[in-house]
């Protein structure tokens, strides 16, 4: 069992790389294993979780894209307290637990 944050930099020096990201975390998805759970937490100025851990993949597959829109982190990288977040979030979660940044 693995519990993965997905944490993503949609700053705005990511902003030109967002969509392939996204196409790689959705390729990535597809090498976990049935109860696998993931979670995705955007960032920039700040950090903000946009979808909750989740065992449906398909789910947390098509939640990708539309996190790259999200406008309220800010354009700014501010990458360690976006770690803080993504590890309080998985802190508390079963089995192995990672977080890909």
């Amino acid at each position: 069992l693995l519990s993965l944050t997905l944490l993503l930099d949609i700053s705005g020096s990511m902003q030109k790389y967002l969509r392939e990201v996204s196409e790689v975390a959705d390729r990535a998805l597809k090498a976990l294993r049935p109860g696998d759970r993931v979670s995705i937490v955007v960032f920039g100025r700040t950090a903000a979780v946009f979808a909750p851990f989740s065992e449906d993949l398909e789910f947390i597959a098509s939640a990708i894209a539309p996190a790259r829109n999200v406008q309220t982190v800010g354009s700014a990288t501010l990458i360690n307290p976006a770690i803080l977040e993504a590890a309080a979030l998985t802190s508390d979660q079963p089995g192995r637990r990672a977080i890909l940044i």
